[in-house]
């Protein structure tokens, strides 16, 4: 299910995913299912067949699970789709018709070798009781990380709100290519072009995640925020973070 969930849903809605006002309903709807399993606890759910959470992690429940179940929570963990990770990996990868746009990136993200930042905007603006909030500090942090001889490297900005993104980085940042948000290409490919960055400065979200889990590799340099959430966000699930990713305050 996670493999169609993940390939075919992004060939079935191209280049309109996220955008839609339906999508954004069910996305609100889904949030607000999360906070009721925190409040009411997964078996008050159970009865609607769905198991919700938003401030932990449903990994054990996962895994002892043995009759099909509905599980809305962040699934940020390599442990839900071990078995078919490599089925997952190249499902992901085998582009359907990719865009002049992702073509034309992908020649010169290969030329020019840059640094890859994703900045998590949007709703995160207004729910930073539960995602935190990151700021050009953190950002400027995880760059000095990567050592002196990175600072005069390339930087790739990917954001929900580019222009959003150019205003709150600064001028630390003001010599970045910050990647448009194409309508002739799809989010899948914003996603794959993160991927194939072998330094990437990421935020707290499953784009980032998985941008970082294809790209994972031992030559690869990948950041992530210190703490991952805000104050009554999701707690950081032990094996959230693979091996060789590490973590720098926000």
């Amino acid at each position: 299910c996670l493999s169609r969930g993940l390939g075919d849903v992004y060939k079935r809605q191209g280049r309109n995913l996220g955008q839609s006002h339906q999508s954004k309903n069910l996305a609100r709807f889904l949030q607000i299912e999360r906070a009721a399993g925190d409040i009411l606890g997964s078996g008050a759910l159970r009865v609607l067949g769905s198991i919700a959470a938003e401030r932990r992690d449903l990994i054990r429940f996962f895994l002892e699970r043995r009759r099909p179940a509905r599980i809305n929570s962040y699934c940020s963990h390599q442990d839900y789709f071990s078995d078919y990770a490599e089925a997952i990996t190249r499902q992901i990868n085998s582009l359907v018709e990719p865009s002049s746009f992702y073509s034309t990136h992908l020649e010169l993200l290969a030329a020019e070798k840059p640094i890859g930042l994703h900045y998590r905007l949007g709703d995160y603006r207004n729910l930073q009781h539960i995602y935190g909030d990151l700021t050009s500090r953190y950002f400027e942090s995880a760059l000095s990380t990567l050592g002196k001889r990175y600072e005069t490297s390339k930087v790739w900005v990917f954001s929900d709100e580019p222009l959003l993104a150019r205003e709150k980085l600064g001028r630390k940042f003001r010599d970045a290519y910050y990647v448009p948000n194409d309508s002739s290409s799809r989010p899948l490919e914003s996603l794959l072009l993160l991927s194939k960055l072998t330094r990437k400065i990421l935020s707290n979200s499953t784009f980032s995640w998985w941008a970082a889990y294809l790209g994972h590799s031992s030559q690869a340099a990948t950041i992530f925020p210190r703490p991952l959430s805000g104050p009554v966000g999701p707690k950081e699930t032990e094996g959230y973070l693979l091996n060789g990713w590490c973590q720098v305050d926000r």
